[in-house]
C-alpha cells in the first residue's frame, strides 16, 4: 500500500533530467545530519505545523499531510472509523467532484495514497516538482471541504469490507489480531486499525462526518513537503492554500492507559491449514521514553538479517522456516512482537523453547561489541537510503514527528551510539519477563495454510488502495544482444560489454552517499530442465550459502554488519541481483557479488535447509489465494511442455530429488558472464564503476555454447473457460482473468499500453475501479496489465471480491472491456493516461533502486539507453483510432481463461 500537450512535453524534460542530473555529492559521515539542506519548521497562525527539507538532486516533490488521529482514538462500537474517514477523503469536496483528486494527480504525473496506523493517518502525493501546488491545493481543500456522501460512504463501507476480508485470509494476520486482544486490555490498540466487521458494517453518516470535523483541523495536521523547490516559494504556496484555514477546537484526549500486565497471557488459534505459526508480544514503553534506543538495538541484534540470534537460534537450526518482528514505535506503551514460520512437522514446543532460551541468553549475557556496533552500521545505512528518496525521508520526517518530535530524526543515530552492552541487556531483563508477554499459537487444521509475506509496516498500517502490481512501461519482450560501449546523451549513464561478455550499465547519481545495484543471469526458472522444477530457484538461493573459503554465516556476517544488502532470487525469466550499500562499501559489496557468482560452493548441509524452508514456502502459497490464482492462470494458458506453464518456485514432488551435483551443473553452464547484466546507479562515476568491476568480474570465464531461451509461442485461445479452485478457511475471493496479448517489441505495443492503461492500469483512475469500487463497492482492487514476460505477454485482470459478488465482479470486468472495445476512449482519458505514463517513469527513477530498477529492464527487453526520451514521444504520438484499435486486437474478452479461487460455498 492519479494541461494537456504542455504536460508531455514537461514530461520530457524532467526524465531527461533524472537521467543526467551530475550533480557534486560528498560523502556525510552521518545522514540527515550531514546534508545541505536542513528540515525547517513552520507554523502557520491556524496551528498547522509545516516541515520541509529541500532535496534539490532529482525533479520531484511530496507532500505528506499527517494527522493525529488514528485507532488509537477510537472507541467500542466505532472501531477502524479513522480508515473509513481516510477512504472518504477520496471522494472529493465542496470544489471537487469524485474522481478529480484521481484525475488532477495524473495529469500531474504522479502518484497518491493514504493509510492508517495507530496514532496517525497520512495522505501522500509525489509528482514532478513543478505540480507542487496541485497537491497542495488538493490536502487543504479535503482539510476542512471533505464531502462525506451518504451514498459514496455506502459504496466505500463495501469497499472497506472487501480489504478487511481479504486480510482475514491471511492465517498470520488473523493470529496477529487475537494476539494484540489479548495482549491489550484496556487501550485502543488492542483492536486492528481496519476494524471490527461488525463496527464498519454499522458506520453511520453522521459518526463518520462528526469524526471528521473532530479531528481533521490545522491544528491537528502536519504537513511535510521534500524535494526539489525552493523553501520560501514553496511556504508561500502553503500559507496561499492552508493559511485561511480556521482554527479548530482541540480534540479530545485519549485516556485509557494500558495497566501491567502480572502474568503471561497465552491463546490458541485453529484454522484451515498445515504451517504453524507462533508469535510472541511484549509489552514496550513509549517512543519517547529513554529505553526505546537500547530496544532498538536489541531488536537488530535478534532478528535483523541471517547473522542474528533468533536466525542462527531457531531458521540455521531447522526449526523454523523464517523470523521477524515488528518494533512498535508509539505515542503510548506499545509493544514488540516476534513472528515465527514452523518448519514442517517441528512442534510449536520446540520452537517456543528455543525462542525462550535465546531471550534467556540475552537477558544472561551481555552481548558482543561486534553485535552493537552491527546494530548502529544498519541504522547508519537505512537513514541514508531513506536520505536519497524523498518519498522515504518525508515518510520517516513525518512518523518521527508525530511519535517522537522530528529533532529526533537528527539525533537518532547518536543516540543508539550511546547504547552499551549493558543497556540492552538492561532493558530485556526489564520488558522481555514471562510475565510481560502474550503467546499465540497459530495450529493448522488439515489443509495448507498461507503468510502475507508482507514487511513488517503492513503490520502498522492499512492502506486506502491496495498496491497495484509492479508493471512498468519499460518491461518489454527481446532478447539480449551484446554491443560495443555507448554512452547516453550527456554522458552520464554509460553501457559497456567487458570482453568476457558481461554487460555493465553505470549510472552516476550524487543523491545520497549509497550505491545501488540491479541486474540479473540468464539462468531463470524456463531453464529448469524436465522433472527438475525448482532447480533454478534453488540453486540461486545456494550461491548465497557458502563460497570457496567462506561459510554462509560468515558471508552473511560480512554483508550485514556494512548495513548493506543483496539477494539473488530467480524470477520466471532471470536471476534477478539486488544489492544496496553505502558508496564506501561499495567495492567490498562488489566482491561480495562476484563471490556468490563465480565461487559458490553448495555445501549439502545447506541444500538440506534450502529444500526444507522451499517445501514451507510451496505449502504457504498453495492455500494463498493471490499465488493460487496466479499458479493456476498460467498453468491453463501454457501447455504443459511450456517453461511457463509450470511454478517457477517448483513442485513438492520434485523437491527431495534434487543432488548438490544438479546445482553445481546447472550452475557451471549458466551462470557466465556473457548471460550477465548489473546495473550500478549511485554515488560513483561510470568510470569507477568500470574499474571495480573489471577488476572483480573481469576474469569470470563466458560460456563456451549459445543458451539463448527459446520457448513455443503462447497457444491463441479461440473462447472462454472457467476453472474453480475451493479454499476453506478464506473470507475473500481472488478471481484473475487472462488471455493473449502482444509483444514488446510490436508496433502496436503503446497503443495497447495506453488502452489498459486507461482500462485497468491506472489505479483508482482507471474504468475497472471506476465501476466495480468506486460505482458498486464490490473489491477493494481491481487491475489489468500485459503480464512483463520475454516474447508474447498475456493480458490479465486480478481482483478480489467477496464470494457472492464473484459472477458480478466478472460481469463487469467483461462489460467494461467491451465498452473499451466498441467505443474507444475519449481524448480527456487519453491525455490522463499519456500524461500519467511519462510521469510515473519520472517517479520511478526518483531514487538509485528506482533508476537502476528502470535501466536494467531497458537492457532486458532491449529498449535502449536513451528510452526516457524515446517512451514519452510514443506515448504522445498514440491517437484515440489506434488505441481503440489496439484493444480490439489485443483485448478479447470473449476469449479469456477465468480463475477463481473462493472459499466453499454451503
Amino acid at each position: 500500500m492519479r494541461p494537456r500537450a504542455a504536460i508531455a512535453w514537461v514530461g520530457f524534460l524532467v526524465i531527461s533530467r533524472v537521467l543526467l542530473f551530475a550533480v557534486p555529492g560528498t560523502a556525510a559521515a552521518d545522514p540527515v545530519a550531514g546534508t545541505d539542506h536542513e528540515i525547517r519548521e513552520t507554523i502557520l497562525p491556524n496551528g498547522l505545523r509545516v516541515l520541509t527539507q529541500e532535496i534539490p538532486e532529482a525533479p520531484v516533490v511530496t507532500v505528506w499531510t499527517w494527522y493525529r488521529v488514528g485507532s488509537r482514538n477510537e472507541r467500542p462500537g466505532i472501531t477502524g472509523i479513522s480508515h473509513q474517514v481516510e477512504h472518504m477523503m477520496f471522494k472529493g469536496t465542496a470544489s471537487l467532484k469524485p474522481g478529480d483528486i484521481d484525475r488532477l494527480v495524473q495529469l500531474a504525473g504522479g502518484r497518491h495514497n493514504a493509510f492508517t496506523s495507530y496514532d496517525y493517518t497520512a495522505y501522500h502525493i509525489t509528482l514532478p516538482s513543478e505540480h507542487l501546488e496541485t497537491a497542495l491545493r488538493i490536502e487543504a481543500d479535503r482539510m476542512l471541504n471533505g464531502a462525506m456522501d451518504p451514498q459514496e460512504l455506502a459504496r466505500e463501507k463495501g469497499v472497506v469490507l472487501s480489504e478487511l476480508q481479504g486480510r482475514q485470509n491471511d492465517p498470520e494476520e488473523l493470529l496477529e489480531n487475537e494476539v494484540r486482544s489479548v495482549a491489550f486490555l484496556a487501550h485502543p490498540y488492542r483492536w486492528p486499525v481496519i476494524g471490527w466487521k461488525t463496527d464498519v458494517l454499522a458506520f453511520t453518516h453522521e459518526a463518520v462526518s462528526e469524526y471528521y470535523r473532530t479531528y481533521y483541523r490545522p491544528n491537528n495536521a502536519v504537513l511535510v513537503v521534500v524535494g526539489d523547490f525552493q523553501t520560501d516559494a514553496a511556504l508561500a504556496m502553503v500559507r496561499k492554500h492552508f493559511g485561511p484555514l480556521p482554527t479548530g477546537p482541540p480534540p479530545p484526549p485519549v485516556i485509557s492507559q494500558e495497566p501491567p500486565q502480572k502474568g503471561e497471557r497465552r491463546l490458541l488459534l485453529k484454522e484451515a491449514g498445515t504451517t504453524a505459526q507462533l508469535q510472541f508480544l511484549y509489552h514496550i514503553p513509549p517512543a519517547r521514553h529513554p529505553d526505546f534506543y537500547a530496544l532498538a538495538v536489541l531488536d537488530a541484534i535478534l532478528t535483523e538479517g541471517k547473522s542474528s540470534r533468533l536466525y542462527r537460534a531457531l531458521v540455521d537450526t531447522e526449526l523454523a522456516a523464517s523470523q521477524s518482528s515488528y518494533l512498535s514505535r508509539r505515542l503510548d506503551a506499545g509493544w514488540i512482537t516476534f513472528y515465527i514460520t514452523a518448519r514442517d512437522g517441528v512442534p510449536h514446543e520446540k520452537i517456543e523453547r528455543a525462542f525462550t532460551e535465546a531471550i534467556g541468553r540475552l537477558q544472561a549475557e551481555p552481548v558482543t561489541e561486534f553485535e552493537l556496533q552491527k546494530a548502529i552500521n544498519q541504522v547508519r545505512a537505512e537513514l541514508t537510503f531513506a536520505q536519497g528518496s524523498v518519498s522515504r525521508l518525508a515518510r520517516m520526517i513525518g512518523s518521527l514527528d508525530l511519535t517522537m518530535g522530528h529533532r529526533g530524526l537528527r539525533a537518532y543515530l547518536d543516540r543508539l551510539r550511546q547504547v552499551t552492552a549493558a543497556d540492552v541487556q538492561r532493558v530485556a531483563g526489564r520488558h522481555f519477563s514471562p510475565d510481560n508477554r502474550t503467546v499465540g499459537w497459530f495450529v493448522p487444521q488439515g489443509v495448507p495454510s498461507s503468510q502475507s509475506g508482507q514487511g513488517p509496516a503492513s503490520r502498522a498500517t492499512v492502506h486506502r488502495t491496495p498496491e497495484p502490481p509492479q508493471i512498468l512501461g519499460v518491461e518489454a519482450g527481446g532478447a539480449m544482444q551484446a554491443i560495443a560501449p555507448a554512452a547516453s546523451p550527456g554522458g552520464r549513464v554509460v553501457r559497456t560489454v567487458l570482453r568476457n561478455g558481461l554487460t555493465l550499465i553505470a549510472a552516476e547519481s550524487r543523491v545520497a552517499p549509497s550505491v545501488a545495484i540491479k541486474g540479473y543471469v540468464l539462468a531463470g526458472p524456463v531453464q529448469d530442465p524436465p522433472g527438475k522444477s525448482g532447480l533454478s530457484y534453488l540453486t540461486a538461493d545456494l550461491v548465497t550459502r557458502g563460497t570457496l573459503g567462506h561459510s554462509a554465516m560468515a558471508l552473511a556476517e560480512r554483508l550485514e554488519f556494512l548495513g548493506a544488502s543483496a539477494s539473488i532470487q530467480a524470477e520466471h525469466e532471470t536471476v534477478g541481483i539486488t544489492a544496496q550499500m553505502l558508496s564506501e562499501h561499495f567495492d567490498t559489496l562488489l566482491d561480495l557479488l562476484a563471490d556468490y557468482l563465480r565461487n559458490p560452493t553448495f555445501p549439502a548441509g545447506e541444500l538440506t535447509k534450502a529444500v526444507g524452508q522451499l517445501r514451507t514456502v510451496l505449502n504457504r502459497e498453495s492455500d494463498d489465494p493471490r499465488e493460487r490464482a496466479q499458479r493456476e492462470l498460467f498453468a491453463q494458458l501454457y501447455p504443459p511442455d511450456h517453461p511457463l506453464h509450470r511454478n517457477p518456485k517448483g513442485r513438492l514432488a520434485d523437491l527431495d530429488g534434487f543432488t548438490r551435483e544438479d546445482l553445481v551443473r546447472f550452475h557451471e553452464r549458466l551462470y557466465r558472464p556473457d548471460r550477465t547484466v548489473l546495473v550500478i546507479a549511485g554515488d560513483i562515476s561510470p568510470q569507477q564503476a568500470l574499474a571495480s568491476v573489471e577488476r572483480a568480474l573481469g576474469g569470470w570465464e563466458r560460456s563456451t555454447e549459445n543458451l539463448l531461451p527459446t520457448r513455443p509461442p503462447l497457444p491463441a485461445l479461440s473462447n472462454s473457460a472457467r476453472h474453480t479452485v475451493h479454499l476453506p478457511g478464506k473470507s475473500e475471493a481472488i478471481v484473475m482473468l487472462g488471455g493473449n496479448g502482444i509483444t514488446r517489441d510490436h508496433p502496436d505495443y503503446y497503443a495497447a499500453f495506453l488502452a489498459n492503461r486507461i482500462l485497468g492500469g491506472s489505479g483508482l483512475g482507471s474504468r475497472l475501479m471506476k465501476a466495480l469500487r468506486e460505482r458498486d463497492g464490490m473489491t477493494y482492487g481491481v487491475y489489468s496489465y500485459f503480464h512483463p514476460v520475454l516474447g508474447e505477454r498475456p493480458w490479465v485482470v486480478s481482483l478480489q471480491t467477496g464470494p457472492a459478488s464473484v459472477e458480478r465482479a466478472i460481469a463487469g470486468v467483461l462489460a467494461e472491456a467491451t465498452r473499451l472495445c466498441d467505443a474507444g476512449v475519449t481524448a480527456e482519458e487519453l491525455d490522463e493516461a499519456k500524461a500519467a505514463s511519462i510521469g510515473s517513469l519520472v517517479l520511478s527513477m526518483e531514487d538509485q533502486v528506482g533508476m537502476a530498477f528502470v535501466l536494467r529492464d531497458t537492457e532486458l527487453f532491449q529498449l535502449g539507453l536513451d528510452f526516457p526520451q524515446t517512451f514519452p514521444r510514443a506515448i504522445r504520438a498514440v491517437t484515440a483510432d489506434q488505441v481503440q484499435a489496439a484493444a480490439r486486437k489485443y483485448i478479447r474478452p470473449d476469449r479469456l481463461i477465468h480463475i477463481v479461487v473462493t472459499p466453499p460455498q454451503p
